[in-house]
């Protein structure tokens, strides 16, 4: 199962911090887990019939409520195909042996960490091989009764011959030969409907056909019902029907030339910007070469050209001007790709090649050649250069690669390799398996030096007060005109990159720096709000605390002091920490949120929906505000996605009297979900990116 995919866990275990824990596990280990608890077998059932799972784990202790084995039979019963793992507290055979008979798909010992992660990819694999099986069954099926529909309704005659006598003839075909039906056929020789002269064609055309030697059609003479004649023009083919090999018989009262294609379908086939071939022409190209694979044994790629920062040349350049870059970027992809290759515009800034026949080398060679000729290409805009870089993400066309659909997926993820190594792009990478397995945490010489680099840097920025604060609008939907920011840390490095926290917070957390960098962004924040509000702005703000504010029992002192200082209204400031912190510490996230109550800021929980049990958490906290996780609108780009999660969420934290914010709103296609679920306070870059200044124009039609 493709780790990117959210993975839906049906928890049975008696203690819920077990539950989290093996969430937590799955998630370090590369899995997007989504975890439903289930302490005992009263609400089983529910939950089971609730939605689709994609795993179930039923753990035995000593103080369950439950007997594991009838919840495996009563899974079992609900789903065939549902993956079910068994985690034991004993070694007894007769026990491991009872999971098995019971329907588990293993047992397994509790804590045996790395090998439940091998039988857990084990069975999601097999997992999505029934899935993607019984879809193709059904697919096949659906595509049997359209074929069967057409070829009955087909005004060409056709017939299905087998060891010389019809199996099936459609209507045009019977009454060509002056029958009502084909099944007035079946008793009759296909030999007997040929006229007595052109026999020995038809045999010798047969010895062609049984030697699957390639032949075009031939003249013929067919003799009807009444015993008159016709000329026409007869083509064999090889085809099956009722699973059964057999012979196809086309034939032509009168031949007929295939038509030229015409002018409109020839414009379907191209991009209107850039002349390459269009999307869904390409994508029919990947898949005809993707199934040629079984038969030729001949490998081929696909290699994925990306635009980097293409959203930018877009903003200032204009769209006019982006389209006549996009011209140019595929003029010159089109002259470095020579041979059987072909290429094709998938979406704004992503371009597809195809390569028919190459072997792994040339692939990388090719994709090496495009991202040059990217960088080497200098386009002029109105008299302004521009400027590209391109990322090249490669798939091949193999024996370990089953459809097109698997072949982009590769590519997408070689795509992403290329920016997880290095934000700014401008590299090749050909996908390979091992690079994405989770191997064991290790500590190496990289990881200290990198480590050693980053506190460096960030404990001369904290002295020097070089660290970057961003700010980030939070938008009421409905117009309202509170100003609103979120607070985010970044890290400058030695060539002024600026570093996200995730690429370096967990560094200074195993060093114990989180408590330092938590007083710097506070104050700093609280400084910069404080001027803002004196130039007549009512802003509130936002800012994040790691788990460190909440273990430090002289951090809430130094706060008092802190916003006292500042002279901040109670509602100016909401420190906010993630729901992940609450979960572990959350005695201390209590006292917290409590404390904060009686300074002048509020509290918030942020990735709210990130634990198995989300609400039990939220009940102890004394929170104002709740930042749902980004899980709850990653899904709802397709048009016919389903808001109804996000709906039950927003509204479940509105009878508890929590303001929410939806977070992650990246495009437009987001806002039609978001008004039919009740969303109020959004936030993302298609409002407005994080920024330096505090200048967004609140209030402005969305």
């Amino acid at each position: 199962m493709n780790s990117s995919k959210a993975l839906h866990l049906l928890l049975a275990d008696p203690s819920a911090n077990a539950a989290e824990e093996l969430v937590r596990e799955l998630r370090n280990a590369g899995f997007n887990a989504r975890g439903t608890h289930v302490e005992d077998g009263e609400d089983f059932g529910e939950q089971l019939a609730r939605q689709r799972w994609d795993l179930l784990v039923v753990r035995r202790d000593p103080e369950m409520g439950y007997d594991p084995a009838a919840l495996v039979t009563q899974a079992r019963s609900a789903d065939a195909e549902l993956p079910i793992l068994l985690l034991e507290d004993g070694t007894e055979l007769e026990r491991l042996t009872a999971g098995l008979e019971a329907g588990a798909s293993d047992v397994l010992l509790a804590g045996e960490d790395a090998r439940f992660l091998l039988v857990l990819r084990r069975e999601l694999g097999a997992l999505e091989e029934r899935r993607a099986r019984r879809q193709a069954e059904a697919a096949l099926a659906e595509s049997e009764r359209r074929n069967q529909l057409l070829l009955d309704s087909s005004s060409e005659a056709i017939a299905y011959v087998h060891e010389g006598m019809h199996v099936y003839a459609n209507r045009a075909y019977a009454r060509l030969f002056g029958h009502e039906a084909g099944e007035d056929l079946e008793a009759i020789p296909l030999m007997d409907m040929i006229a007595s002269e052109y026999q020995d064609t038809f045999k010798q055309r047969l010895k062609q056909f049984d030697a699957d030697q390639p032949m075009e059609g031939f003249p013929i003479s067919g003799v009807r019902a009444d015993g008159s004649s016709f000329e026409g023009e007869m083509t064999l083919g090889h085809a099956a029907f009722d699973g059964e090999p057999c012979m196809q018989v086309l034939i032509r009262a009168t031949p007929v030339r295939a038509a030229r294609l015409e002018e409109p379908e020839e414009a379907k086939a191209q991009d209107p910007v850039t002349g390459l071939m269009s999307r869904p022409f390409f994508l029919d190209a990947l898949e005809q070469r993707a199934a040629r694979r079984d038969r030729d044994g001949k490998e081929g790629a696909l290699l994925l050209v990306d635009l980097d920062d293409f959203d930018r040349v877009r903003r200032e350049a204009g769209v006019g001007a982006g389209d006549k870059v996009l011209r140019d970027v595929g003029e010159v992809l089109a002259g470095v790709c020579s041979g059987d290759a072909r290429l094709g515009r998938l979406s704004e800034d992503r371009f597809a090649v195809l390569l028919e026949s190459c072997t792994a080398g040339t692939a990388e060679a090719l994709g090496e050649k495009l991202r040059r000729a990217v960088e080497d290409l200098m386009c002029s805009v109105d008299g302004t250069s521009v400027r590209l870089t391109a990322s090249v993400g490669i798939g091949v066309i193999g024996a370990r690669t089953g459809s097109a659909q698997e072949v982009m997926d590769q590519a997408g993820r070689a795509l992403r390799h290329v920016r997880e190594q290095d934000r700014a792009g401008n590299g090749v990478y050909l996908f390979d398996p091992k690079d994405f397995a989770t191997p064991p945490p290790e500590r190496t010489d990289h990881h200290d030096e990198e480590a050693r680099e980053v506190l460096t840097l960030l404990q001369e920025g904290m002295k020097a007060n070089s660290l970057v604060l961003l700010f980030q609008p939070i938008v009421d939907l409905h117009g309202g005109e509170e100003e609103h920011y979120e607070v985010y840390l970044r890290l400058p490095d030695r060539d002024g990159n600026l570093l996200a926290p995730e690429d370096f917070m967990h560094f200074a957390e195993q060093a114990g720096l989180g408590g330092r960098v938590d007083r710097w962004v506070v104050l700093h924040a609280v400084k910069k709000l404080a001027q803002q509000r004196s130039r007549g702005h009512d802003t509130r703000l936002t800012i994040n605390l790691t788990h460190a504010a909440l273990t430090d029992e002289s951090f809430l002192p130094w706060l008092r002091v802190a916003l006292k200082a500042a002279k901040l209204p109670k509602e100016a400031v909401i420190l906010q920490f993630t729901e992940i912190a609450a979960t572990t510490y959350l005695k201390q996230a209590k006292a917290f949120t409590e404390a904060l109550g009686q300074l002048e800021c509020r509290a918030g929980l942020s990735h709210f929906g990130d634990s198995v049990n989300p609400f039990a958490t939220l009940r102890h906290l004394a929170v104002d505000f709740v930042k749902l996780d980004g899980k709850y609108v990653a899904d709802l780009e397709d048009d016919d996605a389903d808001a109804g999660e996000l709906k039950d969420a927003l509204s479940e934290l509105a009878k508890l009297g929590k303001t929410t914010i939806v977070p992650k709103v990246g495009s437009p296609a987001l806002m039609a979900h978001l008004f039919t679920a009740g969303a109020r306070l959004v936030q993302g870059n298609y409002f407005g990116e994080p920024s330096s200044e505090m200048d967004f124009e609140f209030g402005s039609d969305v």
